[in-house]
């Protein structure tokens, strides 16, 4: 995944807004409110890892093009997708 040179937030369809501080906003899992230690995410290579509150760790891949983003729920595989916007 390819760095910016300036951090901007990222704003999902369903949504939910990643901010280059590490912490996303989202409408689910109390993740409504800003400062919500459950509700972080960062990378570990080309995965980005979600911590979406009760629903757990999520980790997900960019497309080459950053417009997607795939992946699954790490517990239990349930997937996930999701088009970047903005």
């Amino acid at each position: 995944m390819r760095a910016h040179k300036r951090p901007r937030p990222v704003l999902l369809a369903s949504q939910v807004i990643f901010r280059a501080d590490g912490s996303f906003l989202a409408p689910a899992e109390n993740c409504e409110r800003e400062g919500n230690p459950a509700c972080r995410w960062y990378t570990v290579g080309d995965d980005i890892k979600v911590e979406f509150g009760g629903a757990g760790t999520h980790t997900l891949q960019a497309t080459s093009d950053q417009t997607m983003m795939h992946g699954s729920r790490d517990r239990d595989g349930d997937q996930v997708s999701a088009t970047i916007v903005g």
